[in-house]
């Protein structure tokens, strides 16, 4: 097998990536060098985004690749797309067209396989891929079917309309499955496939009759296929479902993808699920397609935990030295993880301090505990406190050097007891949702319309035309050009207002131009823009499109309040502890997962009933994790401490209730860490 770079092209990445930083490690080089399918494991802070990009810096360089053949990099996120863009500077522009795909694998099964599939068998496209939309519209699907058989005077029939009446939130748990070839309903609340077994409340019926269990299974289906049908909506689990089916009708799409990209990189391979692995899996072809899959299955905490997991690296390389910790903070991390890890290598070049366990009596003690060792402990002569503020001005991101993280933020669970901590018990302030939402409310009109920082004026133009497409959506309005009807496209909503009414599509044309500007320049909501908007649609829009603005839909799309959406500054309120000079964010675990700390306070919260010193107590004084089936809540506990404990650079530290406490953890007996009170 012939190498993938020379020592010239990997020179050049290099210096792309790094400048004066030191060069790549031997093991790194030959990842970058390997032109073969491959698993990459790698630690916590090893490089393995930086390894990725510097393999894709040198195919930027080779474009076009022989037979216009692709490179497909797929991620989890949206946000490791813009650090792949950012950290590629012009390169990106490259590799962000065709024949390339850079995505996450939710939008790589939308564009080549669900969206294609479903235009295939109802002739338009999708107008939403959206849980939420989804909701709405099987909502009104089952209202409309409900509404058909309640007039029936057939026995069955009425069963079916007391059965669905009584069960209604079941609709929301169904999903649509290919199995064997055939459609399949499954309930996600246990994973198993729809019986129908149920008698109504209250009532003496008997369990279902065969016959009537497959009246129910069509009648069932023929809900969720309207819709599709008639409102042109799937949700993300959906776009698997069809994506299962036309590789099942159409097998020849694995021979025209695989053809197409020559490369197929995955990041954090560990968080994919089963229905993913499927998809991938069938789809590629390992003969014709070079499949390189980076992650660390210890990390695994995106898909639900397993005794085993769904990722099994195979034929693989291994990054095991970070570049993020020195040697007290891999000690910890060798034995708080799900397996014995003592492969990991600490920086030696970084010089990170004892970790520290604080224990308290009560919580609301344990932040300011934490800043004031943030003020005392020195670094090679300066306080963690100086070394935040110097590492901040060099990479100008200085709020995320310093947090505090937790496994659960917020509970609304009543059965947990008052002695269950989660964040908010440690800072009453803290709110798990305040954060601006990327996904649309389609509950809003000024959802559709908040500010966005990354946002152009171009942005906010296309966004009030979708906001006018779902109000046509929503109310089932059709557009026809004599020949085919389908739900409108901006084009021809375009189309229809300039012939309608020239007069107003021009006005139109001016007034969207001066909103867009104006919400780009505003600070949070632009209010007053958003009541132009508003009026502009109900006294101009819904009469040239015939839709009635009194509709309740239409209503209470104009006039909702967004749920669950912060500006930055309403976050840096919530989140935000604050002690003389010195600021800690909160945050979950799951939030900062691939990030890097100059100091992580570890909060320790109950989950499933149990705290993790509970679970990990031995863990936490070094010994290994026996690999062994069975204690689940045990193994994802460690994955979350892994994850957690391998963010900061300098200075680890993880709360304790002293209830919990085991003295065997004191460094005076023997243990890894320092203990201080609060």
């Amino acid at each position: 097998m012939t190498k993938f770079a020379e020592p010239e092209e990997i020179q050049h990445a290099h210096s792309v990536l790094l400048k004066d930083k030191p060069y790549f490690e031997q093991d790194k080089i030959d990842i970058i060098e390997c032109n073969e399918s491959k698993d990459v494991k790698a630690c916590p802070g090893s490089g393995k985004t930086t390894t990725l990009l510097a393999k894709l810096i040198i195919l930027a360089n080779r474009m076009p690749l022989p037979n216009n053949q692709g490179v497909c990099v797929l991620t989890h996120t949206n946000v490791a797309i813009d650090e792949i863009k950012n950290k590629l500077g012009h390169k990106a522009n490259i590799l962000f067209r065709y024949p390339n795909h850079f995505g996450t694998i939710q939008s790589f099964v939308d564009k080549f396989l669900a969206i294609p599939y479903f235009s295939a068998l109802y002739q338009k496209k999708p107008s939403q891929i959206s849980n939420d939309a989804y909701l709405k519209n099987l909502d009104r699907s089952f209202r409309m079917k409900l509404g058909s058989i309640k007039k029936s005077n057939e026995p069955l029939q009425k069963r079916m309309y007391y059965f669905f009446l009584t069960n209604n939130g079941l609709l929301n748990n169904i999903r649509l499955i290919i199995k064997d070839s055939d459609f399949q309903l499954i309930d996600i609340s246990n994973n198993s496939e729809i019986t129908f077994n149920k008698p109504r409340k209250g009532k003496n019926y008997t369990d279902w009759s065969g016959e009537e269990k497959k009246e129910m299974k069509t009648l069932t289906m023929d809900i969720i296929k309207n819709v599709y049908k008639y409102y042109s909506t799937i949700n993300y689990h959906d776009a698997y479902t069809f994506s299962s089916a036309y590789i099942l009708d159409m097998p020849e799409i694995k021979q025209a993808i695989s053809s197409r990209f020559k490369y197929l990189f995955i990041d954090e391979m560990q968080d994919t699920d089963s229905h993913q692995l499927d998809i991938i899996s069938t789809i590629f072809d390992s003969k014709k397609t070079v499949i390189q899959c980076f992650g660390d299955h210890h990390q695994a905490i995106f898909n639900k935990i397993k005794s085993d997991e769904l990722w099994q690296p195979k034929n693989t390389l291994e990054i095991n030295g970070s570049k993020r910790f020195g040697e007290n903070i891999a000690k910890v991390l060798r034995s708080v993880c799900p397996e014995k890890n003592d492969v990991l290598v600490a920086n030696p070049a970084i010089n990170s301090l004892d970790p520290t366990i604080i224990v308290f009596d009560n919580p609301s003690n344990v932040l300011s505990k934490f800043c004031e060792l943030i003020q005392t402990k020195e670094i090679d002569s300066k306080t963690i406190w100086d070394k935040a503020k110097e590492e901040g001005i060099t990479t100008n991101n200085f709020s995320n050097k310093i947090k505090a993280i937790g496994w659960v933020g917020n509970s609304n669970d009543s059965t947990r007891s008052a002695n269950s901590l989660t964040i908010k018990s440690y800072f009453s302030n803290f709110n798990a949702y305040a954060k601006k939402k990327e996904k649309v409310d389609y509950d809003s009109l000024k959802s559709f319309l908040r500010k966005q920082n990354s946002s152009s004026v171009k942005d906010y133009s296309n966004k009030i035309m979708e906001a006018l497409l779902h109000i046509l959506s929503t109310t089932n309005k059709k557009y026809s050009n004599g020949k085919i009807t389908r739900n409108y496209t901006k084009t021809s909503l375009s189309e229809y207002f300039a012939n309608k009414s020239p007069e107003e599509f021009l006005s139109f044309n001016i007034n969207i131009a001066k909103w867009a500007k104006s919400i780009h320049n505003s600070e949070g909501f632009c209010d007053n823009t958003i009541n132009e908007i508003r009026t502009f649609i109900t006294s101009k829009f819904c009469q040239i499109f015939e839709v009635d603005s009194a509709n309740q839909y239409v209503s209470k799309f104009l006039n909702n309040q967004p749920t669950n959406i912060a500006t930055d500054e309403e976050v840096k309120n919530n989140n935000i502890f604050r002690q003389n000079e010195i600021e800690v964010e909160l945050a979950t675990i799951h939030s900062v997962k691939g990030e890097t700390h100059v100091a992580t306070l570890y909060l320790e919260t109950s989950y499933q009933g149990e705290h993790e010193s509970q679970r990990i107590m031995e863990q936490l004084k070094g010994v290994y994790f026996p690999p062994r089936k069975g204690d689940i809540h045990k193994k994802e506990t460690l994955k979350m401490a892994h994850v957690g404990m391998s963010r900061p650079k300098y200075f680890l530290c993880m709360a304790i209730h002293q209830d919990r406490f085991d003295n065997a953890l004191d460094i005076n007996n023997g243990g890894m860490w320092e203990i201080v009170n609060a």
